[in-house]
């Protein structure tokens, strides 16, 4: 079976902290948009894996996030299978669109299917949060919250009327190097760490408040991601004003980059000839409310 899996960007990115297993707690709000890698499925009796691009960032054995949805799957299941897997790259790699979580979370409703196993939507993202904190997002799609290590998700109403603008750099970020930073940076004292979340709701509230009233303006100048804040990226600044000169309403570094995005109104062809003549890698998208089309 062929199942398109698509990326996501944050549209509110905050960490509230670092937890005893090594992993973090996050505030994010995620929005799905129609870049997709097309997923080729089909149960086989070994994991085998290829991929459309010879990169070296993207391994096609155990390190792959597919093959890990493989082996939760069938550990959750019980159901002893392999799966043959075809990744058509279109998502590009380390660029904080999540591509790597989009493919997992196909691979596991695909298996879900050809197994005939009916899982409901919670016994899915159990299965997801094991492979990766993205892959539950990536499991519901649309417009969400999502905390926790990413496996809390609350459905938000849709983004609508709009379109985003990304820009990829020639160069990627590795999403662990991207949270070592952060470690590096801002662990500190518990009663410091208690007053950082406190604020980091506080700028959520008020970045949900603005995100209901679709409002482009509005929710473009209350985009946050606090990765810029660690990022080395030497070209971000440059690339956002870019965007914000070009006509975005608002600009963020999506996850732990290297991508930015600028949110514009719809009809933004104008926009993109302009950019493209700048920037090698260029994207027009719209959100969806969907994360997976089978």
């Amino acid at each position: 079976m062929k199942i398109k899996a698509y990326a996501k960007l944050n549209l509110f990115f905050d960490i509230e902290n670092l937890r005893e297993d090594g992993y973090h707690n996050v505030l994010s709000v995620n929005q799905s948009i129609d870049l997709a890698d097309i997923i080729d499925i089909e149960l086989s009796n070994e994991i085998n894996i290829t991929c459309s691009q010879n990169n070296t960032t993207i391994p096609t054995d155990k390190r792959n996030t597919c093959y890990k949805a493989v082996e939760q799957f069938c550990d959750y299941t019980n159901i002893k299978t392999g799966a043959t897997i075809h990744i058509t790259k279109n998502i590009p790699s380390e660029a904080g669109l999540g591509g790597a979580s989009a493919d997992a979370a196909a691979v596991i409703s695909g298996l879900n299917y050809l197994t005939k196993s009916n899982l409901c939507k919670k016994s899915l993202i159990e299965i997801s949060a094991k492979v990766g904190a993205d892959v539950p997002f990536c499991l519901v799609g649309g417009t969400a919250f999502c905390g926790g290590i990413g496996e809390k998700i609350i459905p938000l109403a849709p983004l609508c009327n709009c379109e985003f603008i990304i820009i990829k750099p020639a160069f990627g970020v590795s999403t662990k190097t991207a949270f070592q930073r952060y470690d590096s940076k801002y662990l500190s004292s518990s009663t410091q760490e208690q007053t950082k979340i406190k604020k980091s709701k506080e700028k959520l509230d008020f970045f949900l408040e603005n995100l209901k009233t679709n409002n482009l303006q509005k929710i473009g100048d209350n985009f946050y991601n606090i990765l810029e804040e660690v990022s080395d990226l030497k070209e971000l600044n440059r690339i956002k004003n870019y965007l914000i000169n070009a006509g975005a309403k608002g600009v963020l570094m999506t996850g732990s980059g290297s991508c930015i995005y600028g949110i514009v109104d719809p009809g933004a062809k104008n926009i993109m000839q302009k950019i493209e003549k700048s920037f090698p890698q260029v994207y027009l998208c719209k959100p969806t409310k969907n994360s997976i089309v089978i």
